[in-house]
């Protein structure tokens, strides 16, 4: 009878063992596989509203840097869907508007066609409200409220909204 003093072979237990921290170790990447690109998702979805909110503001505030008033005829306040008006020094570009049709914010100068500030496949104005004061010095203030989202979001964790209030002070000399 011949006894061996080593182990040549692994045992089924030792398998079990090497197979069960595999799939924990595969289980693992995997669902830090799958946070990443969420993540990655989220952070697209909001760096999209974030860019358009940013673009409208800049587009906004080059206007108002060449407006000499706010259109009565053109402006809409107090509503979520609000429409802003603005006379500037070109007479052709004058007035040059804001407004929300749809989910989507266009810009027009004068009797121009409309261009869509918004990309309407990715981001939605959810609100655009508008509100002029009148000062007793004769200056306009224009405050815009109103929120932007993310478009076309199958999922709620991957939503990204972006509120914001902006004040804009027209000073006629």
């Amino acid at each position: 009878m011949r006894f061996f003093d080593k182990k040549s072979a692994t045992t089924l237990i030792e398998i079990l063992i090497y197979f069960v921290l595999a799939a924990t170790l595969m289980l693992a990447f995997l669902t830090f596989s799958i946070q990443i690109g969420d993540l990655y998702g989220q952070t697209a979805n909001y760096y999209e509203v974030e860019y358009a909110t940013s673009f409208v503001h800049d587009r906004l505030e080059a206007t108002l840097l060449k407006a000499t008033g706010v259109d009565s005829g053109t402006t809409v306040t107090g509503v979520a869907a609000g429409a802003v008006g603005l006379t500037v020094t070109d007479a052709a570009a004058s007035p040059t508007q804001f407004y929300v049709s749809g989910a989507v914010l266009y810009y027009k100068e004068g009797a121009s066609a409309a261009l869509a500030l918004t990309p309407t496949e990715t981001v939605s104005v959810d609100s655009f409200q508008v509100t002029v004061l009148q000062s007793s010095i004769g200056s306009q203030q224009i405050q815009i409220e109103g929120q932007f989202s993310a478009a076309g979001v199958d999922r709620t964790e991957m939503e990204a909204t972006y509120p914001f209030h902006w004040t804009f002070t027209l000073r006629t000399l």
